[in-house]
């Protein structure tokens, strides 16, 4: 094949992979399946013409003159019958133009083999035979069948239905006639003296002129001399021909169907399937060197895309995969290119070949997309190196889109907003991080507006790859932007949503023109592949890892090493969306990270075994810098601390790495919360966007670092609770009020920050902060603080005064003093009044008030919550026990001793109805009592459940778990 021929069929293999290939299909085609060729039709209608007309010679007068003298009925009756109509069916050569997906498809015959083999094939395809089909349409493709058809009756074939074809069907010329202009088109079944081929273009020239693309016509002709092309090349027509199609099928790997080529017993309609086949298969080729063409093939598409992620398998020729395996560390094909490559890198002289054949420059560019794919080697052959690892972060600087982000710079993140703004447009990926940035700080109603105010912009520009990427976004924003209408009244939510809605992807995507691999690549996105299959994948790693855990804990050997494959699934697709600014805000994207952070809990909390002393049980010992990236930056605090729990992860231990990147993330979010004053004071600084969009991400720090067994540096720490000032906003949503609460427990706040907390936590006013309220009390209390903030009484007495014994003890000694005097006298509520006992170490007066609050909560006691009810007991327990309320015991046991529950606290070891014990009663017990409860089997399997299902078991879950 020369390289002219080549050329040519690989510009008809991408435009048909591009949806720009339109196929006119001539008689040759249908000669296949038996149907006679135009002179056979011809000489047919001319036999049945008068002795003294039979020598005309002119085609379209005979038509005319046999529709004229015998009218139009025999006259279509006539053609039907030598035309078979009816009486034969579909050839492979239909079969083959179908394959090669042509966005439409024109055809001057008027027999309906082309309908057979769209219907057998499963396409669609409107079929326009006449004006008035045209407006009414369902599919984007269309069969126009430009010269009529025997079941419309109006088919073109005298002389006078082609002098007055402009007239007859204005809109088919005029859409055909627009194919030329934007498509490739190939012609089949033409030879070269085809009076319907000379017609067509003819007309086509006179219209468009210099406007006209160049043709394809492919042939079966073997004696094509160089004259005969030249001639028809200066008409604007590129001959396709491969007279022997044969001797290239082994070569580049053409696979046929069974019995495919015996079907077609005609010699030049077998040379015609070949070559089609040839056109359809080309991408399997071994023309060239492979690492070249995907050097090329990635270079053509850098401008708009990135990476492919998993779509590189689209880059590699199906000849080279004897099989695909994208595994957590590289690719595994088996394919017998990397074999050579291998074995020449084996020599000095073939390294030395190599190099020479591709220059340092296609090395590192092809080095990088490594890095971002996670391919350290294909087939054995390493890709990447060590050193290639350690200068990764130079190496990949420059793919950064909005990285500064999740490193939590949000000084920075609104400079580069300002500098985008600002800068204008680059017609390149670089304008898809504006809007992008948007969406990650919560602005989505201003991401769409700037999409598609860019969609226009890279239509034009014919960048139509950041085209369907703006478009995908938009369709996957629009309920985000619905839920923007709680803050932002003037968007009209309902009218966006109604418009992207609209949005078709998939038909979009299959009419635009970008490369094959891009369009395959989109693809797998736009119907979820790449995130459903990755998403199944991951689950399946993580149960594994679950198992191993089990495994290992009843003393077996865990290899544990899938939790690596986990990790690199799901930075693969995170990769691919983030670097090119592809939404991922969808459920199975939170469903892959959701079953990676439980494998990588899993693992963590998997139990260093070994068998034997050989077989040595491998885990994350210590959390990583990603591991914690991963923790904190894709799924909700509720779900992590849930999946805290299910897992029995009772603390985490973190490398070096990692507690540095901690400590650089806080630096980063405190840098940019605050500022100093020209007066030297340190203050908070406004963002231009609502931290509380990614509250989460914070909360489940605190999380973290309140679950985590190393020393966290004492200046983060206090930049934490800093930033819980900064942003009070955080203290409005109940599961991150927990977070701070377990976190401020834990890492007690100097004096100085504890009261900013407290006086934010009262300024809120908000009942779901007492415990935090409280906290913050016991620790200033003990650094004998008394709070000295202005607060109206009626707060701290409010709701039989939880917010007084929530901060009872620092409140000053006169305040106490009227506190405890009205609380004695005026709380209705069991629980707060024993309480006040307690924690004020005072017995009322009014001994007759707590008697009738506890005859109160006999009569209504059933409403209480069970928690409630345990606590109770709980602060019964601890009067009853103590000689200082002694004066109090003859009332609290009056009431206790109609409860099982309480006889059962009062002498729990010689309580004799153990089925009757509830898991409930055993956790209020001291630690030495308990232990020796859970000696017994049916306390114990109580308790077990109880801890693991019952929400109020969880409050007590750190003591139990370590006492079973």
């Amino acid at each position: 094949m020369d390289n002219t021929t080549q050329s040519y069929i690989l510009n008809l293999h991408e435009a048909s992979q591009q949806g720009r290939l339109v196929v006119f299909v001539g008689a040759g085609v249908s000669v296949n399946s038996g149907v006679p060729a135009w002179e056979e039709l011809i000489n047919a209608l001319k036999e049945e013409l008068p002795d003294n007309l039979k020598s005309v010679t002119d085609d379209l007068k005979i038509a005319q003159i046999y529709k004229d003298t015998r009218g139009t009925k025999d006259y279509l009756e006539k053609v039907r019958t030598v035309l078979k109509d009816g009486k034969v069916t579909f050839n492979h050569i239909h079969q083959a133009i179908l394959q090669l997906n042509p966005v439409h498809i024109i055809t001057t015959n008027y027999d309906d083999l082309l309908e057979q083999a769209i219907l057998n094939e499963f396409k669609q395809y409107d079929v326009i035979s006449q004006d008035k089909d045209l407006p009414y349409y369902r599919y984007p493709n269309k069969l126009v069948k430009m010269h009529g058809d025997f079941n419309s009756g109006n088919i073109v074939l005298s002389e006078e239905d082609y002098y007055n074809y402009s007239q007859n069907y204005p809109l088919i010329r005029a859409f055909v006639t627009s194919l030329f202009t934007t498509n490739v088109v190939l012609f089949v079944g033409f030879s070269f003296d085809d009076l319907n081929l000379k017609i067509i273009l003819n007309d086509l020239k006179n219209i468009l002129e210099k406007d006209m693309q160049r043709v394809y016509l492919l042939t079966a002709n073997e004696l094509l001399d160089h004259e005969t092309r030249l001639y028809y090349e200066k008409k604007g027509i590129n001959i396709v021909n491969i007279p022997n199609p044969e001797e290239y099928e082994k070569s580049f790997h053409i696979r046929f169907r069974p019995n495919e080529k015996k079907s077609l017993t005609d010699s030049k309609g077998l040379i015609l399937f070949r070559q089609l086949q040839i056109i359809r298969q080309i991408e399997t080729k071994t023309i060239g060197d492979i690492v070249s063409r995907i050097y090329q093939t990635i270079q053509s598409f850098q401008q708009e895309l990135t990476t492919l992620g998993d779509g590189i398998k689209y880059l590699f020729p199906l000849s080279e995969q004897s099989y695909w395996n994208l595994s957590s560390d590289g690719i595994q094909m088996d394919s017998p290119y990397v074999k050579r490559i291998y074995k020449q890198l084996i020599t000095t002289k073939g390294k030395k070949e190599f190099v020479g054949l591709h220059p340092k420059t296609e090395r590192d560019f092809l080095k990088e997309q490594a890095l971002l794919l996670h391919v350290n080697w294909i087939d054995g052959l390493m890709v990447l190196t060590k050193y290639d690892h350690e200068h990764s972060g130079e190496k990949l600087a420059k793919y950064k889109t909005v990285d500064d982000f999740y490193d939590l710079k949000f000084s920075a993140v609104e400079q580069l907003l300002k500098e985008c703004r600002k800068e204008g447009l680059y017609y390149d990926k670089r304008d898809l991080i504006l809007p992008y940035l948007l969406c990650r700080i919560g602005r989505f109603y201003d991401a769409y507006l700037i999409y598609k105010e860019r969609l226009n912009v890279f239509w034009k520009k014919e960048l139509y790859i950041l085209y369907f990427i703006s478009l995908y976004n938009l369709f996957h924003i629009k309920y985000q932007i619905q839920w923007e209408t709680i803050y932002r009244s003037e968007i009209d939510s309902d009218k966006i949503v109604e418009e992207l809605e609209a949005i078709n992807l998939e038909s979009t995507l299959v009419r635009l023109p970008i490369p094959d691999v891009v369009k395959r690549t989109l693809s797998d996105l736009c119907y979820n592949r790449i995130f459903t299959e990755n998403a199944k994948e991951a689950e399946v790693l993580s149960e594994k890892l679950h198992r191993n855990r089990k495994m290992s804990e009843r003393g077996g050997a865990s290899l544990n090493s899938h939790v690596h494959a986990l990790k690199v699934k799901f930075w693969r697709v995170f990769t691919f969306c983030i670097r090119n600014c592809i939404e991922y805000n969808n459920s199975y994207f939170g469903l892959q990270a959701t079953v990676t952070v439980s494998g990588i809990l899993n693992s963590h909390a998997t139990k260093d075994t070994q068998v034997e002393g050989i077989i040595k049980s491998t885990r994350i010992e210590a959390l990583s810098r990603m591991d914690v990236f991963l923790l904190i930056s894709f799924i909700g605090t509720k779900e992590l601390n849930e999946l805290f729990s299910q897992y029995e992860i009772k603390e985490i231990r973190l490398s070096e790495d990692a507690i540095v990147y901690l400590s650089e993330i806080v630096d980063n979010f405190h840098e940019s919360s605050n500022e100093t004053s020209l007066f030297g004071e340190i203050k908070q600084k406004k963002l231009s966007f609502s931290v509380s969009h990614i509250g989460y991400i914070f909360s489940n720090l605190l999380l973290l670092i309140s679950r985590c067994a190393n020393s966290i540096p004492e200046s983060t720490l206090d930049k934490l609770f800093g930033l819980i000032h900064y942003h009070k906003s955080s203290l409005n949503c109940p599961e991150q009020i927990d977070v701070i609460r377990a976190f401020t427990e834990k890492n007690q706040p100097s004096c100085k920050i504890a009261i900013e907390l407290l006086h934010d936590c009262i300024e809120f006013g908000d009942s779901s902060l007492l415990q935090l309220i409280r906290v913050l009390s016991y620790q200033l209390a003990k650094s004998s603080y008394h709070y000295d903030g202005q607060i109206i009484f009626d707060y701290l007495t409010k709701n039989n005064g939880e917010l007084g014994l929530s901060m009872y003890e620092i409140l000053p000694e006169n305040t106490q003093k009227q506190f405890l005097e009205y609380m004695f006298e005026n709380c209705n509520n069991l629980l707060r009044y024993l309480y006040l006992i307690g924690i004020s170490q005072t017995t009322p007066t009014n001994q007759d008030k707590l008697n009738r609050l506890f005859y109160d909560y006999n009569v209504h006691g059933d409403n209480k919550s069970d928690l409630d009810f345990f606590n109770l007991f709980r602060y019964m327990l601890k009067l009853r026990k103590s000689s200082k309320f002694e004066g109090l015991h003859a009332i609290i046991d009056s009431f206790g001793n109609k409860y099982s529950i309480y006889r059962f606290l009062m002498n729990p070891l010689k309580y004799d109805k153990i089925d009757e014990v509830e898991p409930g009663w055993v956790v209020l017990c001291q630690d030495d009592t308990i232990k020796e409860l859970l000696n017994d089997g049916l306390i114990r399997h109580k308790i077990k459940d109880y801890i693991k299902n019952d929400p109020t078991g969880q409050l007590y879950y750190e003591k139990i778990y370590s006492l079973l």
